[in-house]
């Protein structure tokens, strides 16, 4: 899931992302989540020695601030995207303004 995360942050950091791609980084971490569920589900924690107890903690703490990177971006393509629809917007009824004087 980890790789999966770093894949999907690498595709949020181009400039164009490939939205297809994207949806199947998702899909995939979706599924490998699915399946992680299922297994620790199975599993009894006391089993683990402390050492393997670590390992889980750091990777999970790993993939939890991958998580926030991934919400971070969404919420900057998003703030962006605003402010260039805003951007349009102005530019729009300036040109339909611009127009009208024209005449």
């Amino acid at each position: 899931m980890i790789k999966i995360n770093r894949k999907i942050l690498n595709q949020l950091h181009k400039d164009e992302a490939d939205i297809g791609l994207l949806q199947k980084r998702f899909d995939e971490r979706g599924n490998q989540t699915d399946e992680f569920i299922k297994i620790t589900s199975e599993v009894n924690a006391d089993s683990f020695t402390e050492k393997e107890k670590e390992s889980l903690k750091k990777l999970f703490n790993r993939f939890n601030q991958q998580q926030q990177k991934i919400q971070e971006a969404f919420t900057y393509i998003l703030e962006e995207s605003k402010g260039r629809l805003n951007d349009a917007i102005k530019t729009n009824k300036a040109e339909k303004s611009y127009k009208l004087l024209k005449r």
